[in-house]
C-alpha cells in the first residue's frame, strides 16, 4: 500500500509543476503582449505627434506666405496711389501756373489798355485846356480892342 501512495504523490507533484509552468508561460505571454501593445501605442502616438507638428509647420508657412503676399500687394498699391496722386498734383500745378500766366498776361494787357486810355484822356484834357486858353486869349484881345476904340 505504501508504494501506490508514493506514486500518487509523485503524479500530483508533476501535475503541480505542469500547472505552475503553464501559469508562468501564460503570465510571460501576457506580459509580452502588454509590452508589445504599449510599444505600438507609443509608436502610434509619436507618429501622430510628428504628423501634427508637420501639419502645424505647413500651416504656419502658408500663413507667413499669405501675409508676405498681402504686404507686397499693399506696398504696390500704396506706391501706385502715390505716383498717381503726384502726377495729378503736378498736372494741376502746371494748369494753375498756365492759368496764372494767362491771367497775368490779361492783367498786363488790361493795364496797358488802361494806360492808353489814360494817355488819351490826358491828351483830350490838354487839347480842351488849350482850346479854353485860346478862347480866353481871343476874348481878352476883343476886350482890349474895344477899350482902345473907346479911348480913341
Amino acid at each position: 500500500m505504501i508504494v501506490p501512495v508514493v506514486v500518487v504523490v509523485e503524479e500530483e507533484e508533476e501535475v503541480v509543476v505542469v500547472v505552475v509552468v503553464v501559469v508562468v508561460v501564460v503570465v510571460v505571454v501576457v506580459v509580452v503582449v502588454v509590452v508589445v501593445v504599449v510599444v505600438v501605442v507609443v509608436v502610434v502616438v509619436e507618429v501622430v505627434i510628428v504628423v501634427v507638428v508637420v501639419v502645424a509647420a505647413a500651416v504656419v508657412v502658408v500663413v507667413v506666405v499669405e501675409v508676405v503676399v498681402v504686404v507686397v500687394v499693399v506696398v504696390v498699391v500704396v506706391e501706385v496711389v502715390v505716383v498717381v496722386s503726384s502726377s495729378s498734383s503736378s498736372s494741376s500745378s502746371n494748369s494753375s501756373s498756365s492759368s496764372n500766366s494767362s491771367s497775368s498776361s490779361s492783367s498786363s494787357s488790361s493795364s496797358s489798355s488802361s494806360s492808353r486810355s489814360s494817355n488819351s484822356s490826358n491828351n483830350n484834357n490838354s487839347s480842351s485846356s488849350s482850346s479854353t486858353n485860346s478862347s480866353t486869349n481871343s476874348s481878352m484881345l476883343c476886350y482890349i480892342r474895344s477899350l482902345s476904340a473907346l479911348a480913341n
